[in-house]
């Protein structure tokens, strides 16, 4: 008897799924009534998160051979938040397996230092360094190891500022994948309808994907439902007893859709959307990343209209199509074109942002001797 109001302010305390009672039935409704001109995601997507790991042969319980022979046994791919600080400390021989299973096995960023708070300033060009020297080590690592990384950050703790999302986009990085949407440790609110979206881009038009933990089946069926990505962390400890518990967990949710993929987290975030059927050949689409893959499945050309929200359109110098400048205006906080894609074809839209100055990441010995000091007494906890 109930509908709730996807406007509603909805407070940190409070996730979607307290409110599944007043919004499923209704979307369940309409899913099956209007099918594909519902708003929709394509794809269902999925992957497991494991933060902090070090590249070497067995880092706390976790072990890369035998994470490898869980994920042939069970269908399922992984994603290590590596910690830039240690982009000089990985072993060749654990990197091949991860060059040789390039879809099992991927890394994104997680934090710079791994500090506490780090991502949580409000010194926005402080931030700007931080992130980009995140990357700066994540190349450099790929240059001695051979795996390229995902720009993805996870922030560590799941601690992160408004200056931060901004530091972020200017950096270049697609997205950021974190277990809360909301900023640092103080108040506010977003609208329940934020928190239905495949992602959260209220912040300067920057998406946040969200994740979750494994305690529950029911929150990842809701998120596929929605369109969202079922992305779950966990640490090394997961496996403490071995991998059947996850196994089992993984295997429920490959049964919830038979066409449930677990992609790289690159290929999840600039492939995520919400689209729906408008007319005979157009597809109203809207995307979430600044770099952003279209599928035509159709032997008919398409006829896309592109969207994506953004509060910050001054931020933007140009967006190109397969390479090719494109004209786009702005309208409702939203950046708006419009594409034919011929059958069976795949496009590629960037959103170009202007170049922005940033200055090296300088400190302070003292700071380097601490975040040091911490790395390895972290890494002593989870190997004792």
């Amino acid at each position: 008897g109930q509908i709730v109001d996807v406007d509603a302010a909805i407070s940190r305390e409070t996730g979607p799924e307290s409110y599944c009672q007043w919004f499923l039935p209704a979307m369940i409704f309409l899913r099956a009534g209007l099918g594909s001109q519902c708003w929709h995601n394509p794809y269902k997507r999925a992957r497991l998160t494991i933060d902090d790991p070090l590249l070497r042969s067995q880092y706390g319980f976790l072990r890369y051979d035998k994470l490898l022979d869980s994920m042939r046994r069970v269908p399922y791919g992984t994603s290590i938040a590596f910690i830039p600080w240690n982009y000089r400390r990985s072993r060749q021989a654990v990197a091949n397996l991860f060059l040789k299973n390039a879809q099992q096995l991927s890394l994104c960023v997680h934090g710079c230092d791994h500090t506490n708070r780090e991502f949580c300033a409000d010194d926005e060009n402080q931030l700007l360094q931080r992130a980009n020297l995140a990357l700066q080590r994540m190349r450099r690592h790929r240059e001695s190891s051979g795996i390229p990384h995902e720009e993805v950050m996870v922030f560590p703790q799941g601690l992160f500022s408004m200056a931060a999302i901004r530091a972020l986009r200017k950096s270049r990085y697609l997205a950021a994948v974190n277990n809360s949407l909301y900023p640092g440790y103080s108040g506010g609110t977003l609208r329940l309808g934020d928190l239905l979206l495949p992602a959260m881009d209220r912040y300067h038009g920057f998406p946040i994907f969200p994740r979750g933990d494994t305690t529950t089946i029911f929150r990842v069926g809701v998120d596929l439902f929605l369109g969202k990505a079922g992305i779950v962390v966990e640490h090394h400890e997961f496996v403490r007893d071995g991998y059947s518990q996850w196994e089992a967990f993984a295997e429920q949710m490959n049964r919830l859709d038979d066409q449930l993929a677990w992609p790289s987290l690159i290929e999840t975030v600039t492939e995520s959307c919400l689209q729906k059927v408008t007319g005979e050949n157009r597809i109203e689409v809207r995307f979430f990343t600044h770099t952003f893959r279209w599928h035509n499945n159709s032997d008919e050309p398409a006829h896309l209209q592109l969207s994506k929200f953004d509060p910050d359109p001054m931020l933007i110098k140009e967006i190109r199509v397969d390479g090719q400048v494109s004209p786009f205006r702005v309208s409702d906080s939203f950046v708006r074109l419009e594409v034919l894609v011929a059958p069976r074809a795949v496009i590629t839209v960037e959103v170009l942002d202007e170049e922005t100055s940033i200055s090296p990441f300088r400190a302070s010995v003292a700071y380097r001797v601490r975040t040091g000091l911490r790395r390895y007494l972290s890494e002593f906890r989870d190997n004792s």
